[in-house]
Protein backbone atom coordinates (compact mmCIF):
# COMPACT_ATOMS: atom_id res chain seq x y z
CA UNK A 1 0.00 0.00 0.00
CA UNK A 2 1.54 3.19 -0.76
CA UNK A 3 0.96 6.51 0.47
CA UNK A 4 -0.31 7.72 -2.57
CA UNK A 5 -3.05 5.82 -2.66
CA UNK A 6 -4.18 6.84 0.78
CA UNK A 7 -4.05 10.21 -0.28
CA UNK A 8 -6.18 9.98 -3.19
CA UNK A 9 -8.66 7.70 -1.06
CA UNK A 10 -8.56 10.24 1.02
CA UNK A 11 -9.32 13.59 -1.79
CA UNK A 12 -11.77 11.50 -3.34
CA UNK A 13 -13.64 11.17 0.38
CA UNK A 14 -13.55 15.07 0.43
CA UNK A 15 -14.57 15.81 -3.04
CA UNK A 16 -16.86 12.85 -4.00
CA UNK A 17 -15.75 12.43 -7.00
CA UNK A 18 -12.84 10.52 -8.42
CA UNK A 19 -12.35 12.94 -10.89
CA UNK A 20 -12.22 15.92 -8.56
CA UNK A 21 -10.30 14.73 -6.30
CA UNK A 22 -7.80 14.27 -9.48
CA UNK A 23 -7.89 17.63 -10.60
CA UNK A 24 -7.09 18.36 -6.43
CA UNK A 25 -3.76 15.74 -6.64
CA UNK A 26 -2.70 17.49 -10.06
CA UNK A 27 -3.08 13.76 -11.55
CA UNK A 28 -5.25 12.30 -14.10
CA UNK A 29 -8.71 10.66 -13.57
CA UNK A 30 -7.60 7.43 -14.93
CA UNK A 31 -4.48 7.38 -12.50
CA UNK A 32 -6.83 7.89 -9.43
CA UNK A 33 -8.76 5.32 -10.40
CA UNK A 34 -6.54 3.22 -10.65
CA UNK A 35 -5.18 4.08 -7.23
CA UNK A 36 -8.55 2.98 -5.54
CA UNK A 37 -8.94 -0.05 -8.01
CA UNK A 38 -4.89 -1.20 -6.47
CA UNK A 39 -6.20 -0.59 -3.12
CA UNK A 40 -9.27 -2.27 -3.36
CA UNK A 41 -7.38 -5.19 -4.59
CA UNK A 42 -4.79 -5.15 -1.98
CA UNK A 43 -7.73 -5.04 0.66
CA UNK A 44 -9.80 -7.65 -1.23
CA UNK A 45 -12.48 -5.01 -0.27
CA UNK A 46 -14.57 -2.95 -2.80
CA UNK A 47 -14.39 0.50 -0.64
CA UNK A 48 -16.24 3.04 -3.28
CA UNK A 49 -19.85 2.65 -5.47
CA UNK A 50 -19.31 4.42 -8.50
CA UNK A 51 -22.41 6.79 -9.88
CA UNK A 52 -22.97 8.90 -12.26
CA UNK A 53 -23.31 11.58 -9.60
CA UNK A 54 -19.78 10.97 -7.85
CA UNK A 55 -18.93 7.82 -5.51
CA UNK A 56 -20.47 6.57 -1.94
CA UNK A 57 -18.33 4.80 0.26
CA UNK A 58 -19.18 0.77 1.44
CA UNK A 59 -18.96 0.13 4.84
CA UNK A 60 -15.62 -1.21 4.62
CA UNK A 61 -14.88 2.07 2.73
CA UNK A 62 -15.99 4.02 5.75
CA UNK A 63 -14.00 2.06 8.12
CA UNK A 64 -10.85 2.12 5.72
CA UNK A 65 -11.44 5.99 5.35
CA UNK A 66 -10.31 6.52 9.37
CA UNK A 67 -7.64 4.74 8.84
CA UNK A 68 -6.41 7.23 6.17
CA UNK A 69 -7.68 9.94 8.53
CA UNK A 70 -5.17 8.40 10.97
CA UNK A 71 -2.10 7.66 8.48
CA UNK A 72 -2.32 10.76 7.17
CA UNK A 73 -2.72 12.90 10.75
CA UNK A 74 0.37 10.95 11.70
CA UNK A 75 1.90 11.43 8.63
CA UNK A 76 1.74 15.24 8.93
CA UNK A 77 2.70 15.31 12.44
CA UNK A 78 5.88 13.35 11.50
CA UNK A 79 6.33 16.18 9.05
CA UNK A 80 5.80 18.82 11.80
CA UNK A 81 7.81 17.18 14.25
CA UNK A 82 10.75 17.17 12.01
CA UNK A 83 10.50 20.68 10.77
CA UNK A 84 10.80 21.93 14.20
CA UNK A 85 13.68 20.06 14.41
CA UNK A 86 15.25 21.61 11.99
CA UNK A 87 14.30 24.92 12.79
CA UNK A 88 16.18 24.21 16.54
CA UNK A 89 19.23 23.12 14.71
CA UNK A 90 19.37 26.44 12.60
CA UNK A 91 19.60 29.82 13.48
CA UNK A 92 16.40 30.78 11.35
CA UNK A 93 15.34 34.36 10.52
CA UNK A 94 13.26 33.76 7.87
CA UNK A 95 10.99 30.77 6.61
CA UNK A 96 9.15 29.72 3.82
CA UNK A 97 6.82 26.62 4.16
CA UNK A 98 4.68 25.12 1.76
CA UNK A 99 2.52 21.77 2.17
CA UNK A 100 -0.35 19.92 0.27
CA UNK A 101 -1.84 18.85 3.22
CA UNK A 102 -3.40 20.63 6.45
CA UNK A 103 -1.74 21.06 9.41
CA UNK A 104 1.62 22.58 8.28
CA UNK A 105 -0.37 26.15 9.63
CA UNK A 106 -0.18 25.53 12.87
CA UNK A 107 3.47 25.83 12.80
CA UNK A 108 2.53 29.53 12.44
CA UNK A 109 0.30 30.27 14.44
CA UNK A 110 1.93 28.00 18.11
CA UNK A 111 4.24 30.90 18.64
CA UNK A 112 6.99 28.48 19.27
CA UNK A 113 10.03 30.57 17.59
CA UNK A 114 9.96 33.99 18.48
CA UNK A 115 11.75 35.98 15.64
CA UNK A 116 10.95 33.99 13.24
CA UNK A 117 9.20 35.34 10.19
CA UNK A 118 6.87 32.68 8.90
CA UNK A 119 5.55 32.72 5.10
CA UNK A 120 3.54 29.29 4.06
CA UNK A 121 3.74 29.13 0.45
CA UNK A 122 1.14 27.97 -1.83
CA UNK A 123 3.00 26.47 -4.82
CA UNK A 124 1.75 24.42 -7.94
CA UNK A 125 2.60 20.47 -7.58
CA UNK A 126 4.97 19.94 -9.85
CA UNK A 127 7.89 21.32 -9.18
CA UNK A 128 6.32 23.45 -6.05
CA UNK A 129 7.07 27.37 -7.55
CA UNK A 130 5.34 29.75 -5.44
CA UNK A 131 2.07 31.20 -6.93
CA UNK A 132 1.01 32.63 -3.57
CA UNK A 133 2.61 33.93 -0.43
CA UNK A 134 -0.01 34.03 2.69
Amino acid sequence: MKLEWIRCFHEVALTGSISKAAQNLFITQPAATKMIHSLEAELGETLLIRTSSGVTFTEQGVIFLKFCQQVLNSYENYLSESFIKVLNDFSVKRCFYGHLHGGSHKLATEGLWDGVDFRLVAADYIGFRPYKVI
